[in-house]
């Protein structure tokens, strides 16, 4: 339990899990969960940023169909 807390704290919680992934003093089933939990948290940074990069695309285009124009300027 306390392990789920520490790592919900944002910078000290990637750090934490860093070292309870690679570490070497801590159980199997505590490294597997945190490799786990590390690659959920990068594919959930991956689609979050392309989700603002196609919103952001589309923005775009429709406020340049909208003025009329080439959308720049």
């Amino acid at each position: 339990m306390l392990t789920i807390l520490l790592a919900g704290i944002p910078l000290f919680g990637l750090i934490y899990m860093l070292i309870l992934a690679f570490g070497s003093g801590h159980s199997a089933s505590k490294r597997n969960w945190a490799k786990a939990t590390l690659i959920w948290a990068v594919i959930g940074a991956v689609l979050s940023i392309l989700f603002v990069v196609v919103l952001g695309a589309l923005g775009w285009t429709f406020n340049a169909g909208s003025a009329g124009g080439t959308g720049v300027g």
